[in-house]
């Protein structure tokens, strides 16, 4: 991609400092970093992953939601009450947003 540099731990940025630490991939990092819980604070649906069965076996995303608001968290939660613990990276994966118009947030 022409005049494009993909972020790095050096990059500079809007956000500056705080965030480069999101752009180390470290597989020894990760394994010190990465914890198992049942909580789901901070769920991101852009940043999770799921085996098809656990998705199976609680129907999937509820498509009753509207608008912007907080379908990934019922999600999480209710993978969470069918045993399934969260496992959060640190240092392991790196994600890229791919920019879009985003929905109307008068819901939340």
């Amino acid at each position: 991609m022409d005049g494009y540099e993909f972020p790095n731990l050096f990059s500079w940025g809007i956000k500056g400092l705080r965030y480069r630490k999101h752009a180390i991939n470290s597989p020894l990092l990760a394994r010190i970093f990465t914890s198992t819980r049942n909580d789901i604070k901070n769920i991101r649906g852009c940043n999770l992953a799921f085996w098809k069965q656990d998705y199976e076996s609680i129907n999937g995303f509820d498509n009753d939601f509207g608008g912007w608001g907080r379908e990934d968290s019922d999600f999480a939660q209710r993978l969470v009450n069918n045993g399934i613990k969260i496992k959060h990276v640190r240092c392991g994966c790196i994600g890229y947003h791919i920019w879009h118009t985003g929905n109307s947030q008068e819901k939340i």
